[in-house]
């Protein structure tokens, strides 16, 4: 019963890349970092967001992130889940090693 409403309100959202101006308004309340609590340098603030609001992100980012990555260079490694700079370095040894062999 509510999934089909969801469902709507996230799509109608899409379509018109409308986010609702509800699900924008946090929450804001002080949190200790580290230190002498009455100290007034050792707060942040934090923002608590509704549950709605992190729904949208998360449905609305996995849209974006499988839109995105048909069209990233396989060159790329930065900002992609399940790569990272390791892949960057052993293609770059891979690359080395292969040219090495056609010098040699």
């Amino acid at each position: 019963m509510f999934a089909p409403m969801l469902h709507f309100l996230i799509n109608e959202s899409a379509n018109t890349s409308n986010f609702p101006n509800e699900l924008k308004k946090g929450d804001i309340a002080s949190h200790v970092k580290n230190g002498d609590a009455f100290a007034k340098k050792n707060y942040r603030p934090m923002t608590v967001l509704p549950a709605m609001s992190k729904i949208y992100e998360r449905i609305i980012s996995s849209q974006i992130i499988c839109y995105i990555e048909g069209n990233l260079s396989p060159y790329l490694f930065a900002y992609r889940k399940g790569y990272n700079t390791q892949h960057a370095l052993l293609r770059l040894v891979l690359k080395w090693t292969y040219l090495r062999r056609l010098v040699v």
